[in-house]
C-alpha cells in the first residue's frame, strides 16, 4: 500500500529521467500548500505561521504544524531533498497508519482476514463509500476521485494520532494500566498540534464514553477518561496560549471567515453518518459488552462534531470529518459486520477475492488518469527547476521573490525564499485586508492591467478575485466564490485604481522585495527591462532573475 500510494512521484521519475528537473509530480489541488509548509520546515521555521511570506513568521500560527515537522524532519534523517522526503514520507506513513488500522480492526473483530480487508479498503478506496460511485466505477470505469485521498502528504500521519489514540486508549480500559492511560493521554495532546478534526472528534468520543459509562455507572472507566483528558489537556497549553494570542489578534476575526468558520446555529446530520448508526445497531453484535460501548461511542460521535455549532454558532467544515473520519468509520465498521455476517469460510473467501479485485481496479483506475492527466504538465514544469536551483544556491534564506502567480505559488516550495503574492498568505495573521488585496493587485499590475479594463477585468474573473483575497468566504456564506457581493467587486475597483498611483518601486520596497523573475515565454508583455530599479543578474532559458537596487 505504501508503494502504491508513493507509485505517481516514483514512476514519473523512472519514466523521464532524462528531462526530470526536481519538480514534482503532484496529484491533488492544494498539494503544493502542502509542499510549502514542509518546506518551511526545513527552513527552520517550525511553527508554519506563515511558510510563503517574509512577514508574520512570529505571529501566532493558525495552521498545527506537527504532521509538517514530522515529515520534514523524516527527510533531514534520511538526508533528502523536499521531492525525495514527501515521497518517502507518502510510504513511510501511509504503510505505518495501515498497521495501525489492521491493529484497531483485529482488537474490535479478532480477526486477522476482517482486518486485512478493512484496513486495505480505508486506505485505497474511501472513495467508494459513495453506492454511486461503486456504480460507476464497474459501468463507467470512473472512481469519482481525482487522486487517492491518502496520498495527501499530511493525511496518514494525522490518522496516526487518530488510530494510535484509539488502540492506546483501548488498552487503558480493557487493562487498567496507567502507562497505557500516560500513553493515549499524551497522543490526544500530541494531536492538537497536528489537526483540529482529530482532537475534537477524540473528544466528541471521549464525551459520547464518559454519557454511556455514566448510565452504565462504570466509575471506574469514567476515571481512565477523567486522566487522559487530564495528561491531554497539559499538553495542550502551548496550543491554547497560542490559540488565545491569535484570538487576540487585530485581525482575527476578518481572517477567521475565510477558513468558511461561518456563524450559525443550523443542526445538520450527513447521509453516512446516518446509515452507520442505523447499520451499527440492527446487525453490530459482540457478546463483549466492554467492546460494545466503545464502538457504540465512536458511532454516535459524528453527531456531536456535525452539531457542535448548535451550541458554539462556529460551523466547522464538515468535509474534513467525513472523508478522513466518519467515512473511515463507515467502512471499518460495515466490514467487520460483513465478515461477522457471513462467517463460513467459503462465504470469506469470496469477500476477499470481491475487495481485492475492486480495490486493486479502483486504485488503478484513480493512478492511471492521475498519471495521464498530470505527466504532459509536470514534464512542463521541469522547466522551472534550473532557475529555482540557481536562485536556492545564490541567494540567502527567507529573502523576497517576486514572480507571476504560478511562480509565486512554486518559489516557496522549492527554494529557501519567501514570496511576495502567494495567495495562501490570506490564511495567516498577516494577512489583513491591505496587505492581501496589494499582493495581488501586484500581480494584475505586472500583466498591465489598467484602470480603463479594471472594472471588466474584475467583474468577469470575480470568482478568482474572491477566492484568492477573501479565501472561502463568501463561498461558505452564499454557496459559491463567484458570489462576491457587486459592491465589494466595486471596492475593489477603486483601491486597484489608487494602487495603480503608487510608484512600482515603492511597493516593492513595501514588501521587502529582493528579486523578481519574469517568464518571458508565458509573460512577454511584463517589459521588466523599462524599470531602472530592477538590475538583471541571471538567466536561462526563458527565466530573467532581476535583483532590486
Amino acid at each position: 500500500i505504501g508503494i502504491i500510494i508513493a507509485s505517481p512521484q516514483i514512476y514519473f521519475y523512472l519514466k523521464n529521467k532524462d528531462v526530470y528537473n526536481g519538480i514534482a509530480f503532484v496529484g491533488s489541488s492544494d498539494e503544493y500548500t502542502y509542499l510549502s509548509r514542509v518546506q518551511e520546515v526545513r527552513d527552520g521555521h517550525y511553527s508554519i505561521a506563515n511558510p510563503n511570506w517574509a512577514e508574520g513568521k512570529d505571529l501566532p500560527y493558525l495552521f498545527t504544524s506537527l504532521s509538517e515537522n514530522i515529515i520534514g524532519f523524516t527527510g533531514k534523517i534520511f538526508g533528502l531533498n523536499l521531492i525525495n522526503t514527501v515521497t518517502l514520507g507518502r510510504f513511510i506513513f501511509s504503510a505505518f497508519v495501515f498497521l495501525l488500522i489492521y491493529a484497531f480492526a483485529f482488537q474490535i473483530s479478532r480477526r486477522k482476514i476482517t482486518a486485512l480487508a478493512a484496513s486495505t479498503t480505508v486506505l485505497l478506496s474511501i472513495n467508494l463509500i459513495d453506492p454511486r460511485a461503486i456504480w460507476n466505477l464497474l459501468i463507467h470505469q470512473d472512481a469519482n476521485a481525482n487522486f487517492l485521498l491518502f496520498s495527501r502528504i499530511v493525511t496518514p500521519v494525522n490518522l496516526i494520532f487518530f488510530f494510535g489514540f484509539l488502540l492506546l486508549f483501548w488498552f487503558f480500559l480493557k487493562k487498567k494500566k496507567i502507562l497505557y492511560g500516560i500513553f493515549s493521554g499524551t497522543v490526544l495532546g500530541l494531536s492538537f498540534y497536528s489537526y483540529p478534526y482529530t482532537w475534537t472528534f477524540l473528544f466528541a468520543f471521549l464525551f459520547c464514553l464518559f454519557v454511556i459509562y455514566l448510565i452504565r455507572k462504570e466509575w471506574t472507566k469514567i476515571k481512565n477518561i477523567v486522566f487522559t483528558v487530564i495528561v491531554a489537556l497539559l499538553i495542550s497549553i502551548p496550543y491554547f496560549i497560542n490559540l488565545w494570542k491569535a484570538i487576540h489578534h487585530s485581525d482575527y476575526s476578518d481572517i477567521s471567515e475565510r477558513f468558511g468558520l461561518i456563524k450559525t446555529h443550523t443542526p445538520q446530520i450527513g447521509v453516512t453518518v446516518l446509515v452507520l448508526i442505523i447499520v451499527f445497531l440492527i446487525f453490530f453484535r459482540n457478546k463483549n459488552k466492554e467492546k460494545y460501548y466503545f464502538c457504540l461511542g465512536l458511532v454516535l460521535t459524528p453527531l456531536i462534531v456535525l452539531n457542535q455549532q448548535v451550541i458554539t454558532g462556529r460551523i466547522m467544515i464538515p468535509d474534513h470529518y467525513h472523508w478522513y473520519y466518519h467515512s473511515v468509520l463507515a467502512i471499518l465498521f460495515l466490514i467487520i459486520i460483513v465478515f461477522n455476517i457471513f462467517r463460513k469460510r467459503v462465504f470469506q473467501l469470496i469477500l476477499i477475492i470481491l475487495i481485492l479485485l475492486l480495490n486493486i481496479y479502483n486504485v488503478w483506475i484513480i493512478q492511471s488518469s492521475l498519471y495521464q492527466r498530470q505527466e504532459s504538465n509536470t514534464i512542463e514544469n521541469q522547466r522551472y527547476g534550473q532557475v529555482f536551483k540557481w536562485l536556492d544556491e545564490n541567494t540567502e534564506k527567507d529573502q523576497v521573490v517576486v514572480g507571476d502567480e504560478e511562480i509565486s505559488y512554486l518559489i516557496p516550495v522549492y527554494t529557501h525564499l519567501n514570496s511576495v503574492s502567494h495567495k495562501d498568505g490570506h490564511y495567516t495573521l498577516a494577512g489583513s485586508e491591505e496587505n492581501t488585496i496589494e499582493r495581488i493587485f501586484l500581480l494584475y499590475r505586472l500583466n498591465n492591467l489598467n484602470k480603463e479594463n479594471a472594472q471588466e477585468y474584475f467583474f468577469e474573473d470575480r470568482e478568482n478575485v474572491s477566492a484568492s483575497i477573501y479565501g472561502g468566504l463568501y463561498r461558505k456564506k452564499f454557496g459559491d466564490y463567484k458570489d462576491i457581493p457587486d459592491e465589494k467587486l466595486y471596492f475593489l475597483i477603486e483601491r486597484y485604481k489608487e494602487f495603480l498611483d503608487v510608484p512600482l518601486g515603492d511597493i516593492l520596497k513595501k514588501y521587502q522585495t529582493d528579486y523578481l523573475i519574469w517568464d518571458t515565454l508565458n509573460y512577454p508583455e511584463w517589459q521588466i527591462e523599462n524599470y531602472p530599479f530592477l538590475e538583471e543578474i541571471y538567466q536561462i532559458n526563458d527565466f530573467k532573475v532581476f535583483k532590486l537596487l
